[in-house]
């Protein structure tokens, strides 16, 4: 099977090896399956938020982690694109980066510093424990020319500057 996108992997990895680490941190690890599932779920919080709409941007400011990588796909999930951002970059040049993204939402947890910027504003560990229909695969309306995430570089003129990675999509 040739395997064109990012969802796609996940959903087949997860059901050969839905049991196996899929990623660990300092603290904790989180198997394929049950990446899958939190993916999902935190997906379908942003869709209902977003009312259906996709290839928007997402921030994520959250410490790197497993909770970070759950948001990563269920950004994807959602038919949008995410943007890490380093929680610990000082706050000016973390709404620099917001000016220049205008995310739709920023997705952060309940431990971490926060800073004004527009959009919707989404608590991880609301959006984590989500339970609703099951998610109605926006993700499948994502063209190969969309982005999937969007890093920022510390630009040479001072303003960050974003660089994007497309979606991997065939038919």
């Amino acid at each position: 099977m040739y395997i064109c996108n990012v969802w796609e992997y996940l959903e087949n990895v997860k059901n050969d090896f839905g049991d196996k680490v899929a990623f660990e941190d300092k603290e904790r690890s989180i198997t394929f399956a049950d990446l899958c599932d939190k993916a999902k779920r935190i997906g379908n919080y942003i869709s209902n938020i977003l009312h259906g709409e996709i290839n928007q941007s997402i921030a994520v400011y959250m410490p790197k982690g497993v909770d970070a990588v759950c948001c990563f796909f269920g950004i994807v999930y959602s038919g949008n694109y995410y943007t890490p951002l380093d929680y610990d970059s000082p706050i000016e040049r973390l709404a620099s980066i917001c000016q220049v993204l205008q995310p739709a939402a920023i997705i952060y947890n309940a431990e971490n510093k926060f800073f004004e910027t527009n959009g919707y504003r989404i608590l991880f560990e609301k959006c984590e424990a989500y339970q609703s229909d099951p998610l109605i695969s926006p993700w499948k309306k994502v063209l190969d020319i969309d982005p999937l995430y969007v890093l920022f570089t510390s630009g040479s003129t001072g303003i960050p500057k974003g660089v994007y990675n497309q979606s991997q999509k065939c038919d």
